[in-house]
């Protein structure tokens, strides 16, 4: 897990936002901070003197890493009171529930960008704001207009049971010119006034509901694959493949080959895994396998073997886990239909 930065944790005087009360948010919590109810607004714009557009554009997965994305719009209006943004901040408070007591929500933080730019994924309490999350700051001379900010979390580090998904609403705060929640000494808010604020869909908790799916269906349906595994490919023992070399070996009769018979249970469960349905034991088990096949290459991509003997085990195993049959791991998928890691 990468570092990253964090910033002081600072609470919001109550008499600071009590303005905010009534302005699309359904109450003020004791930070002064609004807090959301579903449904969101989507479209929303935030709230103050300098407004802007946010608008959720999705959540996509890859293996357990969850990625959201927004696109935010500075009006387009002649007044010229209208400060540039200076940077985005969406909320993490409602991953608490899900994470284990002695982990940090911002461990989640895998990665953020910025109209498809990497840029520093900052994670902590932005003092300016008051909005403990995710805080991507938008780049100089990129402040108007309309930009889309994302960031990627991960969601293996979550107790067991839980995932994350994008089914609530959550915080979302917007800072421009010299807006800010604090005051100057003379106990005066900045010329610009407070932050803008909205309630967006977000990242929170959701239970995993995830189920495996057998080697047959993942032969006979190519085109439900994870992503990650379309532009990358799995790799078997040392030996990267490609989805195309991948489905001739699903393809290929065992004729008497451990290899290939191991081969066909451990792509299943490694596109199980990648699909968000995973416990210890098939980890456990897929990792025997790879050690097992080591830089052996399975027809028909190469000539390698290995004796049933060898391989029986194993494969019976992982077997039992692409069945939703394996005690302690995620059950069979009804009727053999999908399900995506997140609910």
């Amino acid at each position: 897990m990468r570092k990253h930065k964090f910033w002081m944790l600072w609470k919001t005087p109550m008499s600071l936002l009590v303005g905010l009360a009534g302005v699309g948010f359904a109450t003020t919590v004791a930070l002064g901070l609004p807090t959301c109810e579903a449904p969101c607004e989507e479209p929303a714009t935030t709230s103050g003197t300098q407004p802007f557009t946010v608008t959720f554009l999705g959540l996509k997965w890859d293996g357990n890493h969850v990625t959201f994305t927004y696109e935010v719009c500075k009006p387009e209006t002649p007044e010229t009171t209208q400060k540039d943004l200076s940077h985005f901040v969406v909320s993490l408070d409602q991953l608490g529930e899900c994470v284990p007591e002695d982990a940090e929500i911002c461990n989640l933080l895998v990665s953020a960008k910025f109209d498809d730019e990497s840029v520093d994924a900052l994670c902590g309490t932005d003092p300016t704001t008051g909005v403990f999350g995710v805080k991507i700051n938008t780049p100089e001379g990129y402040g108007s207009g309309c930009h889309v900010y994302e960031f990627t979390l991960d969601a293996s580090q979550l107790k067991e049971g839980f995932t994350i998904c994008a089914d609530g609403c959550v915080l979302v705060a917007t800072k421009a010119g010299n807006q800010d929640v604090r005051t100057d000494k003379n106990g005066q808010l900045p010329q610009d006034g407070l932050p803008g604020y909205a309630c967006v869909p977000g990242p929170v908790c959701c239970q995993v509901t995830a189920c495996t799916l057998s080697q047959g269906y993942w032969k006979n349906h190519p085109e439900n694959w994870p992503s990650d595994v379309l532009e990358n490919g799995l790799t078997l023992g040392t030996v990267n493949y490609t989805q195309a070399q991948l489905l001739r070996i699903l393809d290929q009769p065992v004729e008497g080959n451990g290899l290939i018979s191991l081969a066909h249970q451990l792509i299943a469960a490694k596109l199980n895994v990648n699909n968000g349905a995973s416990c210890q034991v098939a980890d456990n088990a897929i990792a025997l396998a790879d050690a097992l096949i080591g830089n052996l290459v399975v027809p028909p991509v190469g000539k390698d073997s290995l004796a049933p003997r060898e391989t029986s085990d194993l494969t019976a195993k992982l077997e039992l886990f692409n069945t939703g049959n394996l005690t302690g791991c995620p059950g069979h998928c009804e009727d053999e239909q999908p399900l995506p890691p997140q609910p």
